[in-house]
């Protein structure tokens, strides 16, 4: 087991994303479509996450469309667009938004706007996958796989994850 107060992490995140505007092909409304992607590599050697074994590598995707149109010489500008977000751990999310913006004024530089959007976050990699040892507690993320990675390494309880006593081990 590591102990000691050195904090070690080589860990990367691999990101990638697109993004294509069909505004030369398509005449009544510009359309975008796009999309993201990212792979996590935590390597702490078991310093913050629950590593100590081998690396935890996990995947999040996103793709989203929007489309937009102008109205009205250019004052009214209608938005609706719509993600999906899925990360490995979590059930895929849809987030809507529509909004629709006017322009008043001579030099159309007054502007009201008017939305409805959704939204959320996924936990961070700690949120999910730390494992760091304080003393008198253990910080523990919330992954489903990594209470079982976490008494891999020490003995614990994956019902209860409490630690176990020296005579429950023989």
């Amino acid at each position: 087991m590591l102990t000691g107060s050195r904090l070690q992490d080589n860990s990367r995140i691999w990101h990638s994303d697109a993004n294509y505007n069909f505004k030369e092909l398509v005449k009544f409304a510009e359309i975008q479509v796009g999309g993201s992607y990212r792979l996590y590599e935590l390597n702490s050697g078991g310093r913050i996450y629950t590593d100590a074994n081998s690396q935890i590598n996990y995947t999040d995707y996103g793709a989203y469309t929007q489309v937009q149109k102008k109205l009205m010489e250019d004052r009214l500008k209608l938005t609706g667009s719509v993600r999906y977000d899925k990360s490995k751990n979590f059930d895929g999310n849809f987030s809507p938004r529509v909004s629709a913006v006017y322009s008043a004024g001579a030099e159309k530089n007054h502007n009201f706007r008017a939305s409805f959007q959704t939204g959320f976050r996924n936990p961070t990699t700690q949120d999910q996958y730390i494992g760091f040892n304080i003393g008198n507690a253990v910080l523990l993320g919330s992954a489903p796989d990594n209470l079982d990675r976490y008494s891999e390494i020490l003995p614990v309880s994956t019902a209860t994850g409490q630690f176990l006593q020296e005579e429950q081990l023989q």
